[in-house]
């Protein structure tokens, strides 16, 4: 069969995934597909591993079947009934299977019902070789057994081959029931094979199935995963009656197809009609308020967030509201809309918390900007002892973050980079060093505060990396100077064999423009050009960057060129490339077909003009183009721009018009500017500016070597005493 040349494969590993949907449809079908009433032969007494079965006590239950003498009495059918039922209410594979060995054993006839039943609970309980076996070996296979392996290969994932077994089931000449078509409709929502559903919807009609409840919600929630919601509702509609589980599905259909206005107004009309309203139904609403909560018109957040008040109302009415799942979706919903206050009342009063809700807590805090408050709560979840998951790891990590730019500005409080590391041994305890995600967070984290080292060694610590962990390392080193070690990753990723993205490049691209590697660069070019990724603005803006860097601008400039869509940050490249070779005429050539162009230029455009004019000496132009970015762009200008003024109004003498500038500076200087100024008036024998420029350095940095020196050469020139 090819159902065992498949189980060979995949049996041992695979595990029944169910939904919403189908914990219903499986309740009903054990009842269903327990074997009809045949002739059974009635034991003299009560059996005591029945007693034991409709105790719930099943391990006692199979220990007392194994102590049956077969030389003085036998086990009657209606035991082995009852002991399997006991272990498909158990879903215990382990039990099953010592009932079937003791019917193996025994010569235990397994035709008829008891075969049947013997294949739904190996099925049910995950034996699904052993189950394909046992029905292999029926000489008459039911819709009983058939129905069972085909939900059982439904449940493992192996839909394609669900259908195809339901097709040597109709050659068995064996008619399906509705639970058939349940699964068969599951299968075909799961592969998206809308034309298949189409042709078994088709076949339900003719044998009367399709006004079948169950066999309706699965049709509207096959139709809705292939995408056809239109279909999904003629089906909804044209059933004679709904329960809540075809309301449930139709409203989830509205919902993953982003039509959250639709899923209310249903939600809606089923209050109505009175429609008993359960769990699934309150998570759809929920979600489609998620979905109108990313709108991003104010008007509709607003009222959703009435909506998600009244749902909230209605779960408590139904004493839903403290299902731990409707408490993590009312968190998420109440940060979605900025109201953290009624999230952490929902937090707080949720009986149960589970890593799930907890995260969603972390999560809000952290898009609030609140990075100290999510991670004492990640303390209180240890304390708690609720154990941590991947994507909890990924939010207090991100909460860090957030505090380290914090401490950037204020160094109030325990170091960012202290709790990270405190973290990475939570990671570590519960098991979480291999993880490729937490890890790549992690390596990130390090390589942004400089600590290559602790990097590296989360990198080497991942037994698998995916291209996001490669580039986060390859971004560390590119980020803080080490272009050998970025060269040598990118080497290595090539040879992994691994799909170069955009960032791997943008990184590549970055170190190459560190150290000017020309060659490199080309080589990057031609790989840009043979992924087709030669009209990514990123890209190709770093890399006419790149080759600027390389003062190869024939390179940089055929690429600005190739472009099919130029924007200001290409212009702004090639006229810093321009400016870093000292070609000021293209430079300023560049600039004015960027303006011609109806392109902004920013502060980087700016920077290199100035810089181009201040190499050239080029004054007039230099102080209309500062004019020009102050007054008719409305830049600010930056420390770098002042530079460049101080620098080319101090080497022509012009000290009236830098003390105008300086003037209106209101950025703090570095040491950096200052020495520079000292320098300029060191030229030019000023001493009030380098008076006041030596103070201003002591103040940035006391007891500076090249400050005194170029202060003391003032003094000398001037020939005047003390400071």
């Amino acid at each position: 069969m090819v159902a065992l040349n498949l189980l060979d494969a995949a049996a041992a590993t695979i595990q029944p995934k169910q939904d919403e949907l189908h914990t219903h449809e499986k309740e009903k079908n054990l009842q269903r597909h327990s074997p009809k009433p045949r002739p059974i032969l009635a034991e003299p007494s009560k059996s005591p591993v029945v007693s034991l079965c409709n105790h719930g006590l099943l391990d006692q239950a199979v220990h007392a079947l194994s102590l049956y003498d077969p030389s003085s009495s036998s086990v009657s059918r209606s035991t082995y009934m009852a002991l399997l039922k006991a272990c498909n209410r158990k879903k215990s594979l382990l039990h099953a299977k010592q009932v079937r060995s003791h019917l193996d054993e025994h010569h235990v006839c397994l035709e008829g019902s008891l075969g049947d039943y013997l294949v739904v609970t190996l099925a049910k309980c995950g034996g699904l070789r052993d189950a394909c076996l046992i029905h292999h070996g029926l000489s008459l296979r039911t819709v009983y057994s058939w129905t069972a392996i085909i939900t059982a290969f439904v449940d493992c994932g192996h839909s394609e081959e669900a259908l195809r077994l339901y097709h040597r089931m109709r050659e068995d000449g064996v008619e399906p029931d509705d639970f058939t078509f349940v699964s068969l409709f599951r299968a075909c929502g799961n592969i998206l094979d809308l034309g298949q559903g189409r042709k078994l919807h088709d076949e339900a009609r003719s044998k009367g199935y399709h006004m079948d409840l169950f066999v309706g919600a699965s049709l509207i929630t096959m139709y809705a995963n292939c995408g056809s919601v239109i279909e999904a509702e003629n089906t909804f509609c044209g059933l004679h009656s709904r329960d809540v589980v075809c309301w449930s599905a139709m409203l989830s259909a509205y919902v993953q197809h982003g039509q959250g206005e639709k899923a209310l107004l249903l939600y809606r009309q089923m209050r109505q009609e009175g429609v008993r309203l359960d769990m699934q139904t309150f998570v759809a609403a929920l979600q489609a308020c998620e979905t109108l909560g990313d709108m991003e018109e104010q008007s509709v957040k607003t009222i959703t967030l009435e909506i998600t008040r009244a749902l909230h109302a209605d779960a408590r009415k139904k004493s839903l509201s403290l299902d731990l799942y409707v408490s993590t979706i009312l968190v998420s919903l109440y940060e979605k809309f900025g109201t953290l206050a009624e999230a952490e009342n929902v937090f707080l009063n949720s009986p149960e918390r589970n890593s799930a809700i907890w995260t969603v807590m972390f999560s809000a805090y952290v898009q609030n900007n609140q990075a100290k408050k999510s991670l004492q709560f990640y303390e209180q979840m240890v304390k708690a002892g609720v154990r941590p998951d991947e994507q909890t790891f990924v939010i207090v990590l991100q909460a860090c973050c957030i505090l380290a730019r914090e401490q950037s500005v204020s160094d109030a409080g325990v170091p960012a980079m202290d709790i990270v590391r405190a973290i990475h041994m939570d990671v570590r305890s519960k098991g979480f060093s291999s993880n490729v995600v937490i890890g790549t967070v992690l390596i990130t984290m390090y390589g942004k505060h400089g600590s290559l080292s602790e990097a590296e060694k989360v990198f080497n610590e991942l037994y698998q990396r995916d291209i996001m962990a490669w580039n986060a390392m390859l971004s560390a080193y590119a980020e803080h100077g080490q272009e050998e070690k970025a060269f040598s990753l990118f080497e290595r990723i090539k040879a992994q064999s691994m799909p170069l993205s955009d960032v791997t490049l943008l990184c590549t691209l970055q170190a190459c423009s560190e150290i000017g590697s020309l060659e490199l660069c080309r080589e990057l070019h031609f790989i840009i050009v043979s992924a087709g990724m030669d009209q990514n603005s990123s890209l190709t803006n770093t890399l006419i960057h790149a080759y600027g860097s390389c003062a190869s601008m024939a390179d940089a400039q055929a690429v600005f060129n190739s472009l099919e869509n130029s924007d200001a940050v290409s212009w702004t490249a090639c006229i810093t490339g321009y400016a870093g070779v000292g070609n000021s005429t293209a430079c300023f050539d560049t600039f004015d077909r960027m303006v011609q162009a109806d392109m902004k230029p920013d502060a980087i455009t700016f920077a290199s003009l100035l810089s181009a004019c201040s190499h050239k000496g080029l004054v007039i132009r230099g102080v209309e183009y500062f004019h020009h970015m102050t007054t008719d762009c409305g830049i600010a200008p930056g420390l770098q721009h002042f530079c460049s003024m101080v620098d080319l109004l101090g080497r022509a003498g012009d000290f009236e018009r830098l003390e105008n500038i300086l003037q209106g500076m209101n950025i703090r200087p570095d040491l950096g500017f200052w020495v520079c100024l000292l320098g300029t008036s060191r030229t030019h024998n000023e001493l009030d500016i380098g008076r006041t420029a030596f103070r201003a350095a002591m103040v940035s940095q006391i007891q500076d070597g090249a400050a005194f020196i170029l202060m003391s050469n003032i003094i000398c020139n001037v020939g005047c005493g003390g400071v």
